[in-house]
């Protein structure tokens, strides 16, 4: 259940909107005219307010998946089956992993050897 349930939230949020989002507020894709119109606000710094509700939603999400994964983690060793807990620790450490690298691939400044961490 626990992994079933981070491989649906790992597949929410990274499908559609939350895909373009950093690419479309750094420039790298242009969305403001074709296909993508649906996306104008992100895209645009004019109309980018803090009404826009998909961007801090995307960090949101990462955010709360990286919680239920450790809630998870932790609750694994009071399972009687070990045996296939071992795989299924495995795939949860994977998903935390990628929640984080998600969260500082998106949403941190860059970094030098001589600065703190960002998260």
């Amino acid at each position: 259940m626990w992994v079933n349930g981070m491989y649906n939230a790992l597949r929410d949020y990274n499908q559609g909107q939350q895909m373009y989002a950093s690419d479309l507020q750094a420039d790298y894709l242009n969305a403001a005219a074709g296909a993508m119109e649906k996306l104008p606000d992100m895209h645009r710094w004019s109309t980018f307010a803090s009404s826009e509700h998909a961007t801090p939603l995307y960090g949101k999400n990462a955010s709360l998946s990286f919680k239920d994964i450790n809630t998870g983690i932790k609750g694994f060793p009071n399972i009687p089956e070990q045996s296939e807990i071992q795989e299924l620790t495995g795939a949860l450490y994977l998903g935390r992993a990628y929640c984080y690298t998600y969260l500082v691939t998106h949403f941190c400044k860059p970094i030098t050897v001589v600065q703190q961490l960002p998260i």
